[in-house]
């Protein structure tokens, strides 16, 4: 957050990878820096520029859907987690498959439903994470 935040008091518009923040006040803190700047603040959610992400958007900005007022958001990797960088270390990686992964999840619902304010977000992350790697958890591609 700091640096961030030190970004956009130098006069930077910023393009902040996800997570935006460790914590909500950290975020909160970004949020209102960018604002007191008048500089514009990105969290690299990707996955909004996917071709198959944009054809929800249209459809859903088209009313082909008809009304969304539910969204159920879920996330797999199938190929295990990544043994470099930190990916392995919580208390450097921030919080787990929730903030690694899950975010990009949320994000899409919460888009694709023109970014209202939900009135109930559940999160749950099942994850066991290994030390050992194996073919099973190699960094790969992303799929």
């Amino acid at each position: 957050a700091d640096i961030t935040i030190a970004a956009l008091e130098a006069g930077k518009h910023v393009m902040c990878e996800k997570p935006m923040a460790k914590t909500a006040a950290d975020a909160r803190r970004m949020l209102a820096a960018a604002e007191r700047t008048g500089r514009k603040l990105a969290i690299g959610h990707q996955n909004r520029y996917r071709p198959d992400s944009r054809y929800l958007k249209d459809a859903c900005e088209n009313d082909e859907l008809g009304e969304v007022y539910f969204a159920k958001a879920h996330a797999i990797r199938r190929r295990a987690v990544p043994t470099w960088g930190v990916f392995l270390d919580e208390e450097k990686q921030g919080g787990g498959p929730l903030i690694d992964i899950g975010t990009h999840a949320l994000d899409l619902a919460l888009w694709l439903m023109d970014n209202y304010k939900p009135k109930v977000v559940l999160g749950r992350a099942y994850h066991k994470l290994s030390q050992t790697e194996n073919a099973a958890n190699a960094w790969g591609p992303w799929d």
